[in-house]
């Protein structure tokens, strides 16, 4: 061997040598480029560098295995480069872009909208000429920089066959076993490590933590909205809208309260709980709310319960709140609207929290009182007492001279239950368990008995007015009383199927649930409803006949009182588990599906025909108490 040639070789491996420190390098300054794009100040790059290094470390070398795969691949070193940086470059200037005219970063459910952000990007870029040059420039930068990379090292010698498989043998199983601990529903060791903390409820804390690329992989498969199958205007026309849309002369006043955490804790087994933390509850049951969360993601039974939608229709994980309300909806709040009703969201805890801002806003709400626009409540506990938010509602109320439709949302109960949790506390627990269960069941029934009386505080207040009121109250979903639970033996076996897996489901899902009117009283057995069908029963007892509402829901809930993701229940108590997964689906469960997704997703081809805006004459005679009604149009 010469000397040249043997200099010649020695380069040569440098060179293939040099191959992972500079793809690690790049991939790390793509990251700061990206993150800078999407942040727009080098002092948020600087801070997520700063507090969150294993995020950006996790960040960066995903981006090294994804320049990888691709180099081996084509087979040459370098080429990846080019594709990555074009796409990822291109994803930041767009959530850039989003987050300067709606104030969200970029979801990968932006894509299933994609036809809507089409329509909308005239308007968004009208009088905006350094935007319209960005949004052409920039892309063929990108690409123009992607064609000299690929000219550039097209000529490079291949990467030897043993290095191509070490490459995907190293890349394809890191990036798998990262991609599947980043649900959120599930802990995971490896996630923590990582430094990567899903935030689904605040979807900005989550990408300012995470990163931008993380934070946009977590949400992946919310985006997995499947469409139902025939979807068309031919389709949508051939679903019956049952009823039309007509109101009584008299319109009532309605207050729903979603109560936070409310559950009957005198369900543990061995748990002796006095006196009653729910007599007012259990005095004027209507029946039960089968939520479709355990534990948390309030936004998700709120959903139902506003829309009449339901969650089972929806990707496992996802909140729509976050993922999916982007334009009108329609919702209880846009219906009451169209009859000229106030129509008021409050909640004492801040606006962004599961991005309820913009949401109430698509629902059609006139106004959301937050935290930042509601008084200084008084506390009990850590949080604003239940107390202090119905004295604040009925205040509010109380000076509405037109017909009203408040949606409250209690904070107070909200976890942890740490014992001592409150010090002036009225009950008594007993159990066999000890302290370790008496503490924490405690504090929680301690909240539990504000709550209820503030619904007797509610009741109390609309049997002295002379308007027409119906009040709602109900539990989100059980609270998060883990240790409690398992010491107690209340949750089901995991692997229980048939009745002890539906017996199981049943008690971790039902909430109180109450329906009542200062006219008539309160609405009584209804049994286990999801709570996409308060709707039907607020508007039955109202004297309001809707084509969606109490029609379209009013035929189904008569087949399937519960349509949750797992459980579907059958009139005559039958069940079936995991309805989801067989096809065909029951014509009325497809119709439902297709409305759904046609308001959410698709053209609205049935909003005039499900949702119509204007009622007809009122002619309507009720009897609110056995939900009879006859209409003359």
């Amino acid at each position: 061997m010469t000397t040249t040639e043997a200099i010649s070789g020695a380069r040569f491996s440098i060179r293939r040598l040099s191959y992972i420190p500079i793809t690690i390098v790049f991939s790390a300054i793509l990251t700061i480029c990206i993150e800078f794009i999407v942040r727009g100040t080098g002092e948020g790059v600087w801070h997520f560098l700063g507090t969150e290094p294993r995020a950006m470390l996790t960040t960066t070398f995903a981006i090294t295995f994804g320049l990888w795969i691709i180099d081996a691949v084509v087979g040459r070193s370098y080429v990846g480069m080019g594709f990555v940086a074009s796409a990822l470059l291109l994803m930041a200037l767009s959530s850039r872009v989003k987050n300067l005219f709606l104030g969200a970063p970029l979801y990968p459910t932006d894509f299933v909208f994609l036809h809507q952000i089409i329509d909308l990007f005239p308007l968004l870029i009208e009088n905006r000429m350094f935007l319209l040059t960005a949004a052409v420039a920039i892309p063929v930068a990108l690409f123009a920089a992607f064609g000299t990379g690929i000219l550039r090292y097209r000529r490079a010698r291949p990467l030897p066959a043993l290095a191509r498989a070490a490459m995907v043998a190293i890349s394809v199983p890191s990036l798998v076993i990262v991609g599947a601990n980043l649900n959120y529903r599930s802990f995971s060791q490896l996630r923590i490590f990582l430094g990567l903390e899903p935030m689904v409820w605040d979807q900005a804390a989550n990408y300012r933590h995470n990163g931008f690329l993380a934070a946009f992989a977590m949400n992946v498969p919310m985006a997995m909205v499947s469409t139902p199958s025939g979807y068309s205007k031919k389709i949508m026309a051939t679903i019956p809208a049952p009823g039309v849309f007509v109101t009584p002369t008299e319109k009532p006043d309605v207050v729903m309260v979603m109560v936070e955490s409310l559950w009957d804790p005198r369900r543990l087994e061995g748990v002796t709980i006095e006196p009653d933390p729910l007599a007012t509850f259990r005095k004027y049951s209507s029946g039960h709310v089968f939520s479709p969360e355990m534990g948390g993601l309030t936004a998700n039974v709120e959903f139902e319960a506003l829309t009449g939608f339901s969650n089972a229709f929806l990707p496992d994980g996802s909140v729509p709140y976050q993922q999916y309300v982007r334009h009108k909806t329609p919702s209880l709040a846009s219906m009451f609207g169209d009859l000229g009703y106030v129509t008021r969201a409050l909640h004492p805890y801040r606006e962004w929290f599961w991005n309820r801002a913009s949401v109430y806003k698509e629902f059609g709400f006139d106004e959301f009182r937050s935290k930042e626009r509601l008084p200084v409540l008084e506390k009990r506990g850590p949080e604003a007492s239940d107390s202090a938010f119905v004295e604040e509602l009925i205040r509010q109320a109380d000076r509405i001279k037109k017909p009203f439709f408040f949606f409250g949302v209690t904070l107070q109960n909200h976890g942890p239950y740490r014992p001592g949790r409150y010090k002036d506390t009225t009950l008594e627990v007993s159990s066999p368990y000890g302290s370790k269960v008496d503490g924490p069941v405690l504090s929680y029934a301690e909240g539990a008995l504000d709550a209820d009386r503030m619904l007797a505080r509610l009741i109390e207040w609309a049997e002295n007015r002379q308007r027409p009121t119906i009040i709602i109250a109900f539990g989100d979903h059980l609270p998060p009383l883990a240790s409690v639970y398992t010491d107690t033996g209340y949750l089901h076996d995991p692997t229980a199927k048939g009745d002890e897996l539906v017996e199981g489901l049943m008690r971790q899902r039902e909430t109180p649930l109450v329906i009542w009117s200062n006219r008539t009283g309160a609405v009584r057995d209804l049994g286990t409803i999801s709570p996409a069908y308060i709707p039907l029963h607020l508007l039955r007892l109202a004297g309001i006949s809707h084509p969606f509402y109490t029609g379209f829901l009013g035929h189904l809930f008569e087949q399937y009182p519960v349509v949750e993701r797992r459980l579907l229940k059958e009139r005559l108590d039958s069940y079936k588990i995991d309805w989801t997964r067989h096809r065909p689906l029951p014509p009325s469960l497809k119709f439902f599906w297709l409305v759904q997704y046609d308001q959410m997703f698709g053209r609205g081809f049935a909003t005039d025909t499900m949702f119509p805006k204007n009622p007809v004459e009122p002619r309507l005679s009720v009897s609110a108490g056995d939900y009879s009604f006859s209409a003359q149009h």
